[in-house]
């Protein structure tokens, strides 16, 4: 097995809480994710989404594919809640590994990724008008991971996504998710609305001049010159250390046999 670094393992620490996977969770980051309140002046669409704390979105229903459950069963209780979240981390770490291999022949289709993306929202959405968001005292470590991954896979309903912000704020604040998390939902808000992001999490590979394929922001960054401020309140490194973990992640993926980490995004 090679000891060079993975994407997902360097762009964890690259994000101020790399011992999420060194500690196979969130326990590890318990001294960074008690971060201060983010207060600044931030564009008027972000602000917005930041306070809007009712969830009323209703995805459309997708055509159903035979390898999804079409009638998941009822959350009607905390452990049932538990089972369902840390299906989803699950998931998402079996689509990750297959997505870094070159099979052709791989069964997971894209069309069959945003069935599950869909299912895996309307099933948050339930639990949160049920319970509330999920926290480590109601479902354990690996379930809230599994709730923050169907909100970040949640492109398909941005205004769900938006809502959401409010509640994870709220989970940073009081220590639940490390403040990347944040981080990265609000960055993607910003880019839905076809603002500029602000913490500067959304990156993608571009040759540069001499055709070097470097890390660059794949939206513009809001007031870049207090970049590193915003990060930092949020317990996060400074933005080229992002960067430079970036491409060290890139250049090494190119050398290894099989990999498509250099073929996808970076958030």
């Amino acid at each position: 097995m090679s000891n060079e670094p993975t994407l997902k393992s360097v762009l964890l620490t690259a994000a101020g809480c790399g011992s999420l996977l060194m500690a196979g969770g969130l326990s590890g980051c318990s001294s960074q994710v008690k971060v201060q309140r983010v207060v600044y002046d931030q564009p008027e669409a972000v602000a917005q989404a930041h306070t809007q704390p009712a969830l009323q979105s209703s995805p459309a229903q997708p055509e159903q594919l035979t390898l999804i459950e079409p009638t998941p069963k009822p959350l009607s209780t905390l452990p049932m809640v538990r089972e369902a979240l840390e299906a989803i981390y699950d998931l998402d770490a079996e689509l990750v590994a297959a997505s870094m291999q070159e099979d052709p022949n791989r069964i997971h289709s894209l069309k069959m990724i945003a069935e599950f993306d869909r299912q895996h929202a309307e099933t948050l959405m339930t639990i949160i008008e049920r319970f509330g968001w999920p926290t480590r005292e109601m479902v354990g470590i690996k379930a809230i991971q599994g709730a923050y991954i169907a909100v970040q896979h949640a492109n398909h309903d941005t205004e769900f996504q938006s809502n959401c912000l409010a509640l994870i704020q709220q989970q940073v604040d009081q220590g639940e998710l490390p403040g990347a998390f944040l981080a990265l939902m609000t960055d993607r808000v910003s880019l839905s609305r076809g603002d500029p992001q602000i913490y500067g999490t959304q990156m993608t590979m571009a040759p540069d001049e001499f055709g070097v394929m470097r890390a660059v922001p794949s939206a513009a960054i809001w007031q870049i010159d207090q970049l590193d401020q915003r990060r930092q309140a949020l317990g996060m490194p400074a933005h080229s250390r992002f960067i430079d973990a970036i491409e060290l992640a890139y250049f090494n993926s190119v050398e290894q046999s099989g990999s498509r980490v250099s073929s996808v995004p970076t958030d």
